[in-house]
């Protein structure tokens, strides 16, 4: 099975760190959803593994090369049925992390409950779908998984920065999280 891009290059982020790089990919649809991460797996090795060895995202790490300097994440993107799946992968030289969200994935009142319980509250300025995947993005780049709020997980997640993504949908929200240098924080 062929590796659809939507994208035909790398796309370059800039960041305090360097760049890291996106690139959409269309998961295929006649896959259940099991072979459809293997698939990816399949296709991040052929897209990346080949330029240099590679820090895999958590539940992957096994196969992270002892010499590996750069490091890969990817999010899902489960946009409405009658559109096709993709993934959003990001590479780069540092420690990233990367998640898409659609605006519709829960009810306002959720979304108010889920972000206070894993982001401390919801930010009346901000979409809700973006809150969380900068959250989700964050959580990647650490390598930590999900963590409810508490003030020890708010201290170490001031470890990341995170930028929203373009999405080529408009009911959708991304964000690209990378660890910021010691000489960068502002820690007081």
């Amino acid at each position: 099975m062929e590796t659809t891009i939507l994208s035909t290059s790398l796309t370059p982020v800039e960041t305090p760190q360097g760049f890291a790089y996106l690139q959409w990919v269309a998961l295929p649809t006649t896959l259940d959803a099991v072979s459809r991460k293997a698939w990816l797996r399949r296709c991040v090795s052929q897209l990346w593994l080949s330029r240099t060895p590679l820090h895999w995202p958590p539940g992957h790490q096994t196969l992270n090369a002892p010499d590996a300097q750069h490091w890969v994440s990817w999010s899902y993107w489960h946009p409405p049925h009658t559109l096709p799946e993709y993934a959003l992968v990001a590479y780069a030289p540092f420690a990233i992390g990367v998640d898409v969200c659609h605006s519709q994935a829960l009810p306002m009142d959720a979304w108010h409950s889920v972000l206070s319980l894993y982001a401390g509250a919801m930010h009346p300025h901000q979409p809700p779908a973006l809150q969380w995947a900068r959250l989700e993005a964050i959580e990647k780049c650490l390598r930590t998984g999900l963590r409810e709020w508490s003030p020890d997980v708010a201290a170490e997640r001031l470890h990341c920065q995170s930028i929203p993504v373009k999405v080529p949908h408009p009911h959708a929200h991304a964000a690209l999280a990378y660890y910021m240098l010691a000489s960068d924080l502002n820690l007081q």
